[in-house]
């Protein structure tokens, strides 16, 4: 994940292992990708640097950009 921290007001990249039970006080997320199996095993099976790849295709820096902005901003 890629959060803003306000507190601190800086980026910072976190691993998110079992998010379901977790919870990031203090963070706003702007870009995250889903590692868990779910997300790519159907069309990827095991094959994770093909799926990375893959989503690196389809990312829209635009709008992650945005949200930073917006974020940062206030």
């Amino acid at each position: 994940m890629l959060v803003w921290v306000p507190r601190f007001k800086k980026l910072e990249v976190l691993q998110c292992e079992k998010h379901q039970n977790l919870t990031l006080w203090g963070c706003i997320p702007i870009f995250v990708l889903d590692m868990w199996e779910h997300s790519y095993f159907l069309q990827y099976k095991a094959n994770r640097a093909e799926y990375i790849k893959a989503f690196e295709n389809i990312i829209n820096w635009n709008i992650i950009n945005k949200r930073f902005e917006k974020i940062t901003l206030e």
